[in-house]
């Protein structure tokens, strides 16, 4: 038998969603369809991107849409770690040329 959990929600939430605001964008306030939560004018001032970065559905606890801006940022922060992470590693002529594996510098 397969239980899913569900969120746990405040006082102020429930209250919400009996009234039919059930998204809730980055900075946190309530809305009543995923789009509205989208166009969020309060995260220009209190989300840390400047802008709506996520939207969750309140009685789910599930990301509903995620800035595509937040999506590439987390790509090229997650290129530039393999990258540093390739580049410390050590190098060796068998990286290029197999038959010369054994050579370390």
């Amino acid at each position: 038998m397969t239980t899913t959990q569900q969120p746990t929600l405040s006082v102020y939430q429930l209250r919400a969603v009996v009234d039919g605001y059930s998204y809730e964008c980055s900075c946190g306030e309530l809305y009543r369809s995923e789009s509205d939560a989208i166009c969020c004018r309060k995260c220009r001032a209190y989300s840390e991107h400047g802008y709506c970065t996520e939207v969750y559905d309140v009685l789910t606890g599930t990301k509903v849409w995620e800035s595509p801006g937040l999506v590439m940022r987390r790509e090229i922060e997650a290129r530039e770690a393999e990258y540093q992470r390739r580049a410390k590693a050590p190098f060796t002529l068998g990286d290029t040329c197999p038959e010369l594996a054994q050579i370390t510098f």
